[in-house]
């Protein structure tokens, strides 16, 4: 049950970001006050869905491409914030001072209005749906050439260098954006990122409006790469169930069938590697777009904004929060009470790392998500 019910929220994942890319397709266009703008936002998530799960359907190397592309252009954007926030520390624009914009009175922040408890509980599970992609790699993890090798190091490294442009660009939001439009309350269709280009590159003449049109193309094509990735990893993680003979239908959704177009793009670098006929999940591939289309249609009645948010919360908590507490004293559980041995193979692993270390990060792990 508890396996059926991961493999069902992670579908979830691309409907909501599905939501999210429509939204802000017609803010960058400029068509967020449209006549049926839901239906339109509905529609492009349908839309940008198939596409996806086309895609890794028919050229699987195809979409494994692209997702490198994305998610180039999403480290860009990252790097774009916090050389925006320190171009504005050396007055390359000007400072969008208090007394020289109409600000709102400063309200309450999200941690005053809610209660300490559950505020940073909220924010937690905030933090965990930003971070949370780091382990889609885990999935495929069976498609990597010597993962042991080709695994290890990137993984950290990719996880090192998100952590500090995060934390980069959060301080270029504070120092660029004032403190009252920190407050989600005072405009729900600009967030911080909006306000930074707004009082950046939209302090230069014709580009006040144009500028948080701008973040919203970016972030776009940021919610692209996600769906991107998601499709690819979730219909995998889908097969898998399938084989375990746990969903319906298991010789159809466990089985793959040869990619129809075979594109040898490898030749245009001089590799000498012939391109191979590629099995493709096709079967968990209609599940996946299946349920997806469920997701955006089944919430019809809601407007897209509080339909995205509803469902951020709800792969964030079951996914992120209720599944990894089991998976962190889940951890502790196997070094310590299991007859299976698991301290020994952990070590011959090749992963060499003291037993009090990896008892101390499940500890932290399955408290800090049981919080």
């Amino acid at each position: 049950t508890c396996v059926f019910g991961l493999s069902f929220i992670l579908l979830g994942h691309v409907a909501m970001n599905g939501i999210q890319f429509g939204i802000l397709v017609l803010d960058a266009a400029g068509k967020e006050n449209i006549a049926n703008h839901d239906a339109v936002v509905r529609g492009i998530a349908l839309s940008v869905a198939f596409a996806a799960c086309f895609l890794h359907g028919t050229w699987r190397q195809g979409g494994i491409y692209l997702n490198n592309i994305l998610a180039v252009f999403k480290i860009g954007i990252l790097l774009m914030i916090f050389i925006l926030g320190m171009c504005a520390v050396g007055g390359v624009f000007p400072r969008a001072a208090e007394n020289a914009i109409d600000l709102p009175p400063r309200g309450k922040n999200v941690l005053e209005q809610t209660g300490a408890a559950y505020g940073y509980a909220e924010a937690f599970l905030a933090i965990l749906f930003a971070f949370g992609g780091f382990n889609q790699a885990n999935y495929v993890i069976g498609e990597i050439d010597d993962p042991r090798r080709r695994y290890k190091w990137p993984a950290f490294s990719a996880v090192a260098i998100v952590s500090v442009l995060y934390l980069l660009d959060n301080a270029a939001y504070f120092i660029v954006v004032p403190e009252q439009l920190f407050n989600p309350d005072v405009d729900p269709r600009l967030n911080v990122a909006h306000y930074l280009f707004k009082y950046t590159i939209g302090r230069r003449a014709g580009w006040e409006d144009k500028a948080p049109q701008m973040l919203s193309a970016f972030v776009a094509i940021s919610c692209l790469g996600n769906i991107i990735v998601m499709t690819y990893t979730a219909a995998r993680v889908k097969q898998e169930i399938a084989k375990e003979g746990i969903l319906p239908f298991r010789r159809y959704l466990a089985g793959s069938v040869k990619a129809r177009i075979r594109i040898p793009i490898r030749k245009l670098w001089g590799s000498k590697k012939e391109t191979l006929p590629e099995d493709v999940p096709l079967g968990a591939l209609v599940l996946h777009f299946t349920v997806s289309a469920i997701l955006v249609c089944a919430t019809w009645k809601q407007q897209v904004t509080s339909t995205y948010s509803m469902l951020v919360d709800l792969y964030s908590y079951t996914v992120d929060a209720v599944f990894s507490a089991f998976l962190g004293f889940g951890l502790l559980y196997m070094r310590f009470f299991s007859k299976r041995d698991w301290a020994r193979h952990s070590w011959n692993s090749g992963f060499r790392i003291p037993a009090y270390v990896s008892a101390i990060c499940g500890f932290i792990f399955g408290l800090a998500n049981c919080y």
